[in-house]
C-alpha cells in the first residue's frame, strides 16, 4: 500500500512541479548493493522519463562499454539536452565528454562486508526459490551444493576488494598487480573527481542533499525498494556463525576496499 501511495504521490509531484534544473547533469555510479535500486525506484517515480538515462547492461540494447558509448553518440543533442540524471552500474566517469552541459559525478558507498554479505544473501534467495540460472558459479562448491556464507568468503577471490575493484572499472582502469602506493593515489583520485559522496548507514541525511537538488521532498526516498522485493518466503538472511572471526578475516582480504571506504568517510568529515 505504502508503494502505492508513494508512486501517485510521485506521479502528482511531476505533472504539479517537475524538477528543479540547477543545469548540471547528475551521473550516479551505481556501485551494489549500496541502496541503488531504492534511488532508482524513486528517481522513476518522481522524474520525467526523458530526463533519465540508466545505463545497466542487463538492458538491451546495453551489453558492454561500446554500445554505452554507441548510444552516446547516436542521441541527437535535443535529447542530450533534456538530461538532468545519468544512473546506472555501468555508468562511468568520462562520461561528460559526450555533453555539452556540465556533470557532476556522484555516488554511494556502503561497508565492504555488508556489501559482499548483501550479495551473498540475494544469491542465497535465488537458490532457494530455484532460479540458478541467475547465479554464478563461485557460490556453488565442487560438488554443486550451495556454499555456505564462511565458506563462500574463505575460498573465492572474486569478491575480494569488490568495492575498490568495480569503482576502478568505472573510471576505465585495469587491476594489474599494484603496489600500495598506486592504490592510494587512485583512491585519492577516484574520490576527488567526485561531487558527492554517500553512504548507506547514512542515507537519511544524504537523501536530504539528493532530493533539494530536484526539488523532491526527502520522505519520497523513505521506501527501501529493495527490501520490500525480497520480503517474502526464502528471504531470510544468513546467519553467520561467529560474526566477529569472519569479520576480521574478511577485514585481512579485503584491505583496499576498507582503505576506499575510510579515506571516502575522511574525505566527507572534511567538509562537515
Amino acid at each position: 500500500m505504502g508503494r502505492y501511495i508513494s508512486q501517485v504521490l510521485g506521479y502528482l509531484h511531476k505533472k504539479i512541479f517537475g524538477y528543479l534544473d540547477d543545469g548540471y547533469i547528475y551521473v550516479f555510479l551505481h556501485l551494489p548493493k549500496t541502496a541503488g535500486t531504492t534511488l532508482k525506484y524513486h528517481f522513476i517515480n518522481y522524474i520525467p522519463s526523458e530526463n533519465l538515462l540508466f545505463l545497466y547492461f542487463a538492458y538491451p540494447p546495453l551489453k558492454n562499454a561500446d554500445s554505452v558509448q554507441s548510444l552516446l553518440k547516436w542521441m541527437s543533442d535535443e535529447q542530450k539536452d533534456k538530461i538532468k540524471i545519468i544512473y546506472g552500474h555501468d555508468a562511468y566517469y568520462g562520461i561528460h565528454k559526450f555533453f555539452k552541459r556540465k556533470v557532476r559525478y556522484v555516488t554511494f558507498f556502503r561497508d565492504p562486508f555488508d556489501i559482499i554479505y548483501s550479495v551473498y544473501n540475494s544469491r542465497l534467495y535465488l537458490y532457494r526459490v530455484n532460479r540458478q540460472k541467475h547465479i554464478s558459479p563461485e557460490f556453488y562448491s565442487g560438488g554443486g551444493s550451495f556454499l555456505e556464507f564462511e565458506d563462500f568468503l574463505e575460498g573465492n577471490g572474486t569478491y575480494h576488494n569488490f568495492m575498490f575493484r568495480y569503482l576502478l572499472t568505472r573510471f576505465g582502469k585495469a587491476y594489474p598487480e599494484i603496489t600500495d602506493k598506486w592504490v592510494d593515489e587512485e583512491i585519492e583520485k577516484m574520490l576527488r573527481s567526485l561531487y558527492y559522496i554517500g553512504f548507506t548507514d547514512t542515507f537519511d541525511k544524504d537523501i536530504k542533499f539528493i532530493s533539494k537538488i530536484f526539488g523532491i521532498p526527502a520522505n519520497y526516498f523513505s521506501t527501501n525498494i529493495s527490501e520490500a522485493n525480497h520480503n517474502t518466503i526464502g528471504s531470510e538472511s544468513y546467519v553467520v556463525r561467529d560474526l566477529e572471526n569472519v569479520k576480521k578475516n574478511f577485514l585481512l582480504k579485503n584491505a583496499r576496499d576498507y582503505k576506499l571506504y575510510n579515506r571516502a568517510k575522511e574525505i566527507v568529515s572534511e567538509y562537515e
